[in-house]
């Protein structure tokens, strides 16, 4: 078993938004995106990808589609579905993607 604090990982830039890895092993990936207000990823395509808001609140597009979702929501994306996110707060996001 491993376990890590999601806590201990949370770290932001005024750069841009910061991915920390937390887990990576056959085909499934999981890792935590840190967003200061105003910055944003995409749009991009890219594996089966299940997004849970842990803090803070932002804009989840998919395919044109726009939505607003913040702490405890879960977002999940299709596979090669185009997407993005742009932070309106201080935005804390557990990635987790699997090639199947």
């Amino acid at each position: 078993m491993d376990i890590k604090s999601l806590k201990d990982k949370i770290s932001f830039s005024p750069e841009g938004p910061v991915k920390i890895p937390l887990y990576d092993h056959a085909g499934k990936k999981s890792a935590v995106l840190c967003m200061e207000p105003g910055q944003s990823i995409g749009p991009q395509k890219g594996l089966e990808t299940a997004l849970l808001v842990i803090d803070g609140e932002g804009s989840f597009t998919a395919n044109g589609e726009n939505r607003e979702a913040g702490k405890g929501v879960l977002i999940v994306y299709a596979p090669n579905e185009e997407y993005g996110i742009a932070a309106k707060t201080r935005l804390v996001v557990l990635t987790v993607t699997s090639e199947g």
